[in-house]
């Protein structure tokens, strides 16, 4: 007969159970887990662990633990928590998967530390690889992982240290507070699962990543988003500042962006929309500088839309505003900005890759970029060459820079606007369009109000004087193409102008050569094939002071720079070597209409005689119209001013010096200049002063395939000596007496010297021919 258990007893099991299980639960496994788990966890990790408290409810499926830290050898904190409690679902017992109710891990700490050996103290917790004992070889398919659920996972007050001691200069990284949340996440999608996460940090002060979005593990895909502010660029630069030479002083970097992402098909699908990055406030030092070189207050980029299939890059807008840029050239010609920005290490070039490598790069598809516009305001920079004796210095301010319509790869014309001021008074302006691949510029360019004297320190290179004045205006069109069928390859086609000039012998108070304007008019500049065609020029106002000094130096002629004697040895014939003949350069065509000159003044004195002599050209102008390279083209020369205030001086006839056979045909006349202000010249060379006398010329030149025939005839009116001089310089030749001789009744002397000579004999000089001819006059008379 089967005996029956009473309901007592069966009560009184389940009840003992129940004890037993609620002793085991709330006191046994605390009491293991600090007993047992913490030591022998200790004891693998090598490491000193402590846990304040541990509790578990068994009837709610939950453990606590507080207060864990995983500690250096010193005691340093190294990792750790101040609580965890997880609590599993009910479901985990009846389901095919690990399912937690909660997950709360509170003020979760990690401090990571590199040592001066460049090792990570947490390294040191893992144990050391058997590197004997070989890899497990894959069976089969790979067996699939549990599902794993959590109704919500919350980690709060996190805290991560970082510091590298090996560098130089050690880095330290502090992520203070971070948080991350999620919400019905499963490692599988099953209906009902959101998958919702969301982490929090704050990096630095005012640094905060926020990231929110759902994720899905098998298979994996996720949709979110991700925002970044306040981020301190001196704080992720300590990683790699080793390997500049610049400090980051200030900078707060800014990303937002929504993103998706989907690993189910064979081919990964991600796409990244109306993303935005900004960096605001950058400011860049030299190491261990004050004053920055690099400042950018603004510059965002809006509308990135990224999409890795197409592998296309969208940007709708790139700004930035208010930068300055301070660079200078080194006296060994680097210029600081290579320095600063060049990485260690970076002078070294790579190897070439493999053949087949390098077809398989090329054969990769590249990724499209575009961005509809680019713009950049009011930025600044400031240029100092110090490779100069004297340091040149250009400054710009308010440039303004509109680009649209980039693609990367270039492949089409972008809209380009630019303009500047150069050296605070100057403007600049580029407007047109721009091609880099082939290289193509079609384009306006205006300068207004260059100022050439802030050229100075260049221009001393080869002139030794002083620009005090001067500016440059330019305006036209520019167009360049490096294929270039049936056109030039570079056309200018505009005006030019340079205005205001004034340049002075150094250390000297007067100006040597000015003008009110030289005006270059409707110029049309070819090259590649080369050709210039100038509808005028105009020549306003222009002035020359020539001074002889008393070393007997015209003051010009100190104006250009003498260059160094050339190395002999440089130029000497190797022995028996010989060198090839040059082919001749096809001439330029050349075509100037029109030069005007209006009102040139010239003034000529000389310092090397006393009393000093001076006299002057003013009122001269007149036209040369056709200039021409062209061999059968002459130009008519009209040209008409005064000597000495009065005197007519004349220049008519025709010119063709621009030809490879340069061609004359003028007449020059001189009518009754006054001889008396060159009274000191006779004073010093005859022995007598000049009390009357005027001078007339009737000069004709005329040169062909390089041949000079001129007839020079000289009528001197009046000319009397005044009283001797007693000269030690003068002459012993009776020149009073063959002056008398020379005189025709009305007192008039006419000189005729007919001269003729090819210029390209290196025995022919025009002076000595003319002086020549004078003293065989002189002596037969």
């Amino acid at each position: 007969m089967r005996r029956v258990l009473q309901p007592k007893v069966v009560g009184g099991v389940l009840a003992g159970l129940l004890v037993l299980y609620a002793l085991a639960g709330f006191v046994l496994l605390p009491y293991v887990v600090r007993s047992y788990v913490v030591p022998t966890v200790s004891d693998q990790i090598k490491h000193p662990m402590v846990l304040r408290e541990a509790a578990f409810n068994p009837f709610a499926l939950s453990l606590r633990l507080t207060g864990l830290e995983v500690q250096e050898q010193n005691g340093t904190p190294m990792l750790g928590f101040e609580e965890l409690f997880v609590n599993v679902s009910a479901a985990s017992l009846f389901l095919q998967k690990v399912a937690f109710d909660e997950i709360r891990l509170v003020m979760p700490f990690v401090a990571a530390k590199v040592n001066r050996e460049g090792k990570l103290n947490l390294m040191s917790l893992v144990p050391p690889s058997d590197e004997q004992a070989s890899p497990p070889q894959p069976t089969g398919e790979p067996k699939k992982l549990m599902p794993v659920q959590i109704d919500l996972l919350d980690i709060g007050k996190g805290i991560i240290e970082y510091r590298d001691d090996s560098k130089p200069r050690p880095v330290s990284i502090d992520v203070v507070p971070f948080g991350i949340v999620l919400r019905n996440f499963s490692t599988v999608q099953v209906e009902g699962s959101e998958n919702a996460h969301a982490f929090t940090a704050e990096i630095g002060k005012n640094g905060k990543i926020s990231w929110e979005g759902n994720m899905f593990l098998e298979p994996v895909e996720s949709d979110g988003q991700l925002n970044i502010s306040g981020i301190r660029l001196k704080v992720l630069y300590q990683a790699v500042q080793e390997q500049f030479q610049f400090d980051l002083k200030e900078g707060t970097l800014g990303l937002s962006a929504s993103y998706h992402f989907d690993l189910r098909g064979q081919t990964p699908q991600a796409t990244v929309k109306n993303g935005k990055l900004s960096i605001d406030d950058l400011t860049i030092v030299e190491r261990g500088g004050i004053d920055p070189v690099v400042t950018v207050p603004v510059f965002n980029v809006e509308g990135i839309q990224l999409d890795l299939q197409r592998q296309t890059i969208e940007v709708a807008k790139v700004y930035s505003a208010d930068a300055r840029f301070d660079a200078w050239m080194a006296p060994n010609g680097v210029v600081n900005y290579q320095t600063l920005f060049t990485p260690a290490g970076g002078k070294e070039t790579a190897e070439p890759p493999p053949p087949a490598q390098a077809k398989q790069t090329q054969a990769a598809k590249p990724w499209a970029i575009t961005v509809d516009e680019i713009g950049l305001k009011n930025y600044g920079a400031s240029y100092e060459d110090r490779t100069l004796p004297n340091p040149a210095h250009v400054d710009v301010d308010a440039l303004n820079l509109t680009v649209k319509d980039v693609h990367i790869p270039f492949k089409k014309a972008m809209p380009v606007d630019l303009s500047l001021k150069l050296n605070e008074s100057g403007v600049i302006g580029v407007k047109g369009r721009v091609a880099v691949d082939p290289p193509e510029v079609d384009a306006g360019l205006t300068l207004e109000h260059i100022e050439i004297r802030s050229f100075q320190p260049y221009l001393d290179q080869f002139l030794n004087a002083e620009v005090r004045d001067g500016v440059i205006d330019l305006d036209g069109t520019v167009r360049f193409a490096k294929e270039h069928a049936n056109k030039p390859m570079a056309q200018f086609q505009g005006n030019l102008g340079v205005h205001r000039l004034a340049i002075a012998e150094r250390n000297s108070l007067a100006d040597a050569v000015t003008w009110n304007a030289l005006n270059v008019n409707r110029i049309a500049l070819d090259v590649e094939p080369t050709a210039v065609k100038i509808a005028e020029i105009v020549w306003q106002e222009p002035t020359a002071q020539i001074v002889m000094a008393a070393d007997g130096k015209l003051n010009v002629s100190r104006f250009a720079v003498s260059s160094p004697p050339a190395d002999q040895a440089a130029v000497r014939k190797e022995p028996g070597g010989e060198t090839p003949p040059t082919k001749p350069a096809e001439p330029v065509p050349v075509t100037i209409d029109q030069v005007k000159v209006v009102k040139l003044a010239a003034t000529f004195e000389d310092q090397s005689i006393e009393p000093r002599v001076k006299a002057g050209l003013t009122d001269f102008g007149g036209t040369i119209k056709g200039l021409s390279s062209k061999q059968l083209k002459k130009a008519d020369v009209n040209l008409a001013g005064k000597v000495g205030r009065t005197a007519p001086f004349k220049i008519i006839g025709k010119i063709n010096p621009l030809s490879e056979d340069a061609f004359t045909d003028l007449v020059i006349t001189l009518a009754g200049m006054d001889l008396r202000p060159g009274g000191p010249y006779s004073g010093k060379y005859v022995g007598y002063g000049l009390s009357k006398g005027k001078l007339s010329l009737d000069l004709k030149y005329k040169v062909s395939q390089k041949v000079l025939e001129a007839e020079n005839l000289v009528h001197i009116d009046q000319l009397t000596f005044g009283e001797k001089t007693n000269s030690p310089d003068a002459t012993s030749l009776p020149i009073p007496l063959v002056v008398g001789l020379l005189k025709d009744r009305k007192g008039l002397i006419e000189i005729d010297m007919p001269i003729r000579g090819n210029l390209n004999d290196p025995d022919f000089k025009y002076g000595k021919v003319v002086l020549s001819t004078l003293l065989n006059l002189l002596t037969r008379v």
